[in-house]
């Protein structure tokens, strides 16, 4: 058997498959269209794993370069004078910036094109991003460039964090869809760990009383150094994703892959109208987008509780890390139960909630102080929160099936990147301060408890693919 050998593969002769249309007489009832097609030819490919591991490798890479500055930026505001708390901040809200500016031609692509067209892009950008950084030594074009190569990164972060549910969608049947979506928000979050962990391994932290040249100069050749590795790593990511990424395999994973989905334009109308992906989007851009951006500028906050720089990141791996177990968890359960996401997620927001109090407890005194409990507030707000995200994006898809992946991610992920850059445009407000941060922490859990129960949960597209089975069963 060749290198595409299959796995389960399912073989049935089946005519080609018309556009799926919401309007349609015959469509009107999505569980309708598998009494039509109940023998749609499937397979699956173990090379859908590969793709898989190619596409985290790029969520990877670009939420690294993204936590760069944050958990370095004691050193960086001294190596670069003219550097500030809102420096820092544009260089994180350059992501949310991008997504903004170039969520509607990015998503067109994924959804005209498909997978390979976008993700290529995507990994060029961060290739190149990572690159233009390290192209001058001159302190003022240097931090044009920096600023530039974080504009490219935000822009791939469109397909990186819009793209998931499309890959899942064109590759994987539906008992392994939130899994796969959720593996690579696990890793995009591996990624952003990386910066809180690495970026202080390289980059050592500046001694108060040591603010001699010789010391400007060492931490900007650690600086250089940092932004180099970022760019090996770069570029043997490209590598690979130009090499060999295949935008879908030659038989679909499941009837739902196979059929056409509406076009473009048709889909985003259809969105704009939709109370409940509406009501889905706010709730996901509230209450994630909030903590996402939080996090990199966390170390704010444990500034003033006295954590050294090199601890803060300590303090955001870990809370990273509690958000991947989270969201590995919350998908299996999703895949292996089929359907609750409501109910999982209320159980995210209100978790979040509870352990977004206790750190702001911590830091107003009102709780007594001690690193357990500092690291296990933040630790166990990022299992529940971050767990979340992938349940968000596959409700999202459910909801609004048969509107296209791609456009339903950048729907949604649209929203939480405009939360995201009003979040951390507040820090260019003079003298304000970073208490409001922990306090808009928990306003964002508590608001998007009511939305999420207002959502009418239902399963389009799951419906079609247990219409199939249940129509091959009487056949």
């Amino acid at each position: 058997m060749s290198t595409e050998s299959l796995i389960g593969s399912e073989t049935y002769e089946e005519p080609s498959v018309p556009l799926l249309r919401p309007n349609d007489d015959v469509y009107s009832d999505v569980g309708q269209v598998a009494i039509h097609y109940p023998f749609t030819e499937v397979k699956l490919y173990k090379r859908r794993w590969v793709n898989l591991c190619a596409f985290s490798l790029v969520a990877f890479m670009q939420g690294f370069l993204w936590n760069t500055w944050g958990p370095i930026s004691t050193s960086a505001k001294f190596v670069f004078s003219d550097w500030n708390d809102g420096t820092i901040a544009l260089l994180s809200n350059w992501g949310n910036i991008c997504y903004v500016l170039f969520l509607v031609p990015v998503v067109w692509l994924m959804d005209a094109k498909g997978l390979r067209s976008s993700i290529v892009l995507a990994s060029a950008l961060v290739f190149i991003g990572a690159g233009v950084r390290c192209t001058t030594l001159d302190s003022t074009l240097e931090t044009w460039a920096i600023h530039f190569g974080h504009f490219l990164n935000g822009i791939a972060g469109i397909v990186v964090f819009a793209g998931p549910p499309q890959l899942s969608a064109t590759w994987f049947p539906p008992n392994q869809r939130t899994t796969s979506t959720g593996i690579i928000y696990v890793v995009a979050s591996l990624g952003v760990a990386a910066g809180s962990i690495f970026s202080p391994f390289v980059v050592d932290e500046l001694q108060h009383n040591d603010v001699a040249p010789i010391e400007r100069r060492r931490l900007k050749e650690q600086i250089l150094r940092l932004m180099f590795i970022q760019f090996v790593f770069a570029s043997f990511m490209f590598l690979w994703v130009l090499i060999y990424f295949p935008s879908k395999p030659p038989f679909p994973p499941s009837l739902t892959a196979a059929l056409e989905r509406v076009n473009f334009l048709g889909g985003v109308g259809v969105l704009c109208r939709g109370k409940d992906v509406w009501l889905v989007g706010l709730a996901f851009g509230v209450s994630t987008s909030i903590y996402a951006c939080w996090i990199t500028v966390m170390h704010l906050n444990l500034e003033i509780l006295g954590l050294s720089q090199k601890e803060a990141g300590w303090v955001g791996c870990y809370s990273v890390l509690g958000g991947c177990v989270g969201t590995f968890i919350s998908a299996r359960l999703i895949d292996v139960i089929g359907g609750k996401m409501k109910l999982l997620i209320m159980v995210g927001l209100v978790g979040s909630t509870l352990c977004f109090t206790w750190f702001t407890g911590i830091c107003i005194a009102l709780l007594s102080f001690s690193r357990l409990s500092l690291y296990l507030s933040l630790i166990l707000g990022g299992f529940f929160n971050y767990g979340i995200q992938p349940v968000f994006m596959e409700m999202a898809a459910e909801v609004a099936y048969p509107i296209g992946e791609a456009v339903v991610g950048g729907f949604v992920t649209g929203i939480f990147n405009v939360i995201g850059t009003i979040f951390l445009f507040i820090f260019f407000i003079p003298n304000i301060g970073y208490l409001w941060m922990n306090w808009c922490l928990i306003a964002s859990t508590v608001v998007a408890i009511p939305m999420v129960l207002f959502i009418k949960e239902s399963y389009g597209r799951s419906s079609v693919e247990i219409g199939r089975a249940s129509c091959r069963e009487r056949v």
